[in-house]
């Protein structure tokens, strides 16, 4: 994990959130440099949204700055099972319960646990690589 990052929302729809955590991801990615990112979602109907660029009005400015990550990095996109997504799923309690925005140069407590866990179990091949943004 290079950084981690997230920020209360206040409500809105899942593939919103999704969509935006996505988007703000790609935006540390290419702050750090990287011209190529593997993006993981366990939203099927995300991953539907991302590959046909298509989707509800009020998703269409998340998909119009996707195109323009899309122009300048290589960006691959992969769904993963939601046991999979245990680290992200504690980044998106961590929003809700600070209701802020923070970004975290490394991970720690809890967070440090599960991304070891998750590489541990890749390792035996449990479960695929992934990068989490």
């Amino acid at each position: 994990m290079i950084k981690a990052y997230f920020e209360f929302l206040e409500a809105q729809m899942n593939i919103y959130a999704e969509l935006h955590a996505m988007i703000r991801g790609l935006k540390l990615a290419k702050e750090e440099g990287d011209t190529n990112v593997w993006v993981e979602l366990d939203s099927m109907v995300v991953l539907h949204i991302i590959k046909k660029e298509e989707g509800d009005w009020k998703v269409q400015h998340l998909l119009t700055q996707l195109r323009q990550f899309k122009q300048q990095m290589t960006i691959s996109f992969t769904h993963v099972l939601r046991e999979a997504n245990k680290p992200a799923d504690l980044l998106a309690n961590l929003a809700c319960q600070k209701q802020t925005a923070e970004i975290l140069s490394s991970p720690q407590g809890e967070l440090s646990l599960l991304i070891r866990l998750d590489l541990h179990f890749r390792a035996l091949g449990l479960i695929d690589l992934f990068i989490l943004l």
